[in-house]
């Protein structure tokens, strides 16, 4: 039985790499949560240690911007990766 004979539609392979990229973007978005909340608290306790209690805020913004700015480049990557393929499937 082939394809013309269930009337089900052919998923290319252009179309699965593009399912696998958003699931891999959504899969590492989780997975950077689930970091950021242990980073978050981890370095919490790092700067309450190291760090006079009158810089400890400087310090935690400071910190929060670097992931805030490493997640933001990581997810720019990943949807730039992942437009060319939206746009071949707009274009089929």
């Amino acid at each position: 039985m082939t394809d013309a004979d269930t009337n089900e539609p052919a998923i290319g392979g252009e179309t699965v790499v593009a399912y696998l990229g958003w699931g891999a973007l959504v899969a590492f978005a989780i997975a950077g949560v689930v970091a950021g909340a242990g980073l978050y608290g981890s370095l919490g306790a790092i700067i309450d240690v190291w760090v006079a209690p009158q810089y400890q805020p400087i310090a935690s913004a400071g910190v929060n911007l670097a992931v805030l700015c490493v997640a933001g480049v990581g997810i720019v990557l990943a949807l730039r990766r992942l437009q060319p393929l939206a746009n071949a499937q707009d274009e089929d």
